[in-house]
């Protein structure tokens, strides 16, 4: 089965670093991630090699419904396929996911 392609270069080809939650909700819009998983897709991450950092609350605000609403660490990573991205970035992407996890209300809007 083929992913749907999750490419941070897409947004701004330029950016080396991806912060905030309203700017990680925004690329969730620009990639149609609801419809699409509304749709039984799965997706692909693509961190392009100059991206120096993912800020944890990007990384939510594209990802953390899904992590919510999957329920584990497992199933959102076969959901979300990260095989392509950085070991520099895995670690910040998956202590996100256990925040999330361990604390669903980390979801809830202020």
């Amino acid at each position: 089965m083929s992913r749907c392609q999750i490419n941070l270069a897409q947004l701004k080809s330029s950016a080396k670093i991806f912060v905030g939650r309203p700017n990680g909700e925004r690329a969730r819009e620009y990639f149609q991630i609801d419809k699409r998983q509304r749709e039984g897709e799965k997706f692909k991450l693509i961190v392009p090699e100059n991206v120096v950092a993912i800020n944890s609350s990007f990384f939510l605000g594209l990802f953390g419904p899904d992590v919510k609403r999957l329920g584990s660490e497992n199933a959102f990573f076969d959901y979300l396929d990260v095989t392509s991205v950085s070991p520099v970035h895995m670690d910040r992407l998956k202590s996100a996911v256990r925040r999330v996890l361990i604390d669903p209300k980390l979801m809830e809007d202020d």
